[in-house]
């Protein structure tokens, strides 16, 4: 391939990125809040309680009688008010989604919740775009207290590896551009290089962040349960390799690589830290259409690649969660 033609393909990458972008620059923020309608958990409980009958002046020989007693005022079902928090990334705001307040995975949560006899759900979204691990850590001092959360759920991390990644691919552009060989190998061998060091940093940064996340979640909510969500590789079916002079970068690999690691350091340190963990990595690799960058190519639509959830993987994240829920709920 010329190197005109890599930069004709390097620059439609570039441009289907606009998103990460905005994810791994630390993107605007995406709160906002759901509540479903009614207050919390009530009874009404009717009474069955019998009336005399007024007495009169007038006296008979037939004895008194009392007013009969009366059942139609019923007893109301109880009313039981889940309250739901969702914490972290553009995957919890929604990011990319036609509607994200009604498809996004916490108020898919909260319908179900909805849907089942004797519940209700209130749901609370904090998703902010770009947030990093750290980034949710800054995030607790601004956050209002969720005291009355029953369950907490957090998509966090892949802004850890994904800002690395959009470096990156700009320097691998960059480096397009050198007209020596030598250069431009140097050039390609610097930008691999400096991306295996950052995310190194990033998972690195990520473990160290962990233990302050749950104990900051645990300040706002001691209560709640708090279920973590494994993150799921973006890149499962996309069959793009990058050549970097002597390397070859193949992106669905090397975002399985960069995932995994993250996802290893969630699951080992659940029992010690008091979380649950969802896991949405696994479900999502055995799934279809639940990506935007799945199928995507350097030669397909820019919007193909990119990395977040489709509304399929939205309900799908929910289905997962739910499924923790609810089976430690039986348990």
């Amino acid at each position: 391939m010329t190197i005109k033609r890599t930069a004709a393909l390097l620059l439609a990458l570039l441009l289907a990125f606009p998103a990460l972008f905005s994810c791994a620059r630390g993107g605007s923020s995406a709160e906002s809040s759901g509540t479903a309608e009614g207050s919390g958990p009530t009874a009404v409980s009717g009474t069955d309680e019998g009336t005399d009958a007024p007495e009169t002046d007038t006296q008979t020989d037939a004895p008194g009688t009392d007013a009969p007693e009366t059942d139609d005022v019923m007893a109301e079902p109880k009313v039981e008010t889940i309250n739901i928090v969702a914490l972290g990334d553009s995957i919890a705001a929604g990011y990319g989604l036609a509607s994200p307040e009604a498809e996004r995975y916490s108020h898919i949560i909260k319908e179900r919740i909805d849907a089942r006899d004797g519940f209700e759900c209130v749901e609370t979204n904090r998703g902010v775009n770009g947030q990093t691990s750290s980034g949710l850590i800054e995030s607790f001092a601004s956050l209002p207290d969720f005291g009355d959360a029953d369950c907490v759920t957090v998509s966090i991390g892949a802004n850890n590896v994904l800002g690395p990644a959009v470096d990156m691919f700009a320097k691998y552009g960059t480096a397009l551009l050198i007209e020596d060989e030598d250069l431009r190998a140097a050039a390609f061998a610097s930008a691999y290089k400096e991306f295996n060091s950052e995310t190194a940093a990033g998972i690195a940064r990520f473990e160290a962040d962990l233990p302050e996340i749950i104990s900051g979640i645990k300040e706002k909510a001691p209560g709640a349960k708090i279920i973590f969500q494994t993150i799921y590789n973006p890149y499962n079916n996309v069959p793009l390799t990058l050549t970097l002079g002597d390397v070859t970068v193949d992106l669905n690999a090397d975002s399985d690589r960069l995932v995994s690691a993250l996802n290893e350091i969630i699951a080992k340190n659940a029992g010690a830290l008091g979380y649950s963990v969802a896991d949405v990595y696994a479900a999502f690799e055995t799934e279809t259409g639940v990506v935007n960058a799945e199928g995507g190519s350097l030669a397909s639509a820019p919007l193909a690649l990119d990395p977040h959830p489709t509304a399929k993987g939205h309900v799908l994240i929910a289905d997962v969660i739910l499924s923790v829920i609810d089976g430690e709920a039986a348990g």
